[in-house]
């Protein structure tokens, strides 16, 4: 097992585990896989700030960062948090489905379909 192999399996493990979550994002900046270092240290980040004046801002970093990696790599290591579509505006429905058709990349189908069928989880950033 790489070393990396072992980071991510020790995140799945234990997603709520920041010291690994912090160990392993110094170890990407040191391999200079600055975009992946950085992503986990805004998780991190926004552990501390949810529920504060912060939040939105940091968690609009938080999925500007995410768009550039792979999704398989971010569900294992951001482990604790999931995007739930709850509702929305009717009269923005269109809109709707083209932000989850960027967000999803599965087709005009599944995004009116997730559009349509609420709750639905946008990201499954989390293990659970």
């Amino acid at each position: 097992m790489s070393d990396e192999d072992a980071f991510l399996a020790a995140l799945i493990a234990n997603p709520a585990d920041d010291v690994c979550r912090l160990v392993y994002a110094d170890w990407l900046e040191e391999r200079e896989q600055f975009e992946k270092a950085s992503y986990l240290w805004l998780v991190c980040r926004a552990v501390e700030v949810i529920g504060t004046s912060d939040e939105s801002g940091l968690i609009g970093h938080v999925l500007t960062a995410s768009e550039s990696l792979p999704w398989e790599w971010r569900n294992a290591t951001a482990g604790r948090f999931g995007l739930v579509l709850k509702g929305y505006d009717l009269a923005n429905k269109i809109l709707v489905v083209k932000a989850l058709y960027d967000l999803d990349g599965g087709g005009l189908a599944r995004a009116v379909e997730r559009a349509e069928f609420l709750p639905n989880r946008l990201y499954a950033w989390s293990t659970l």
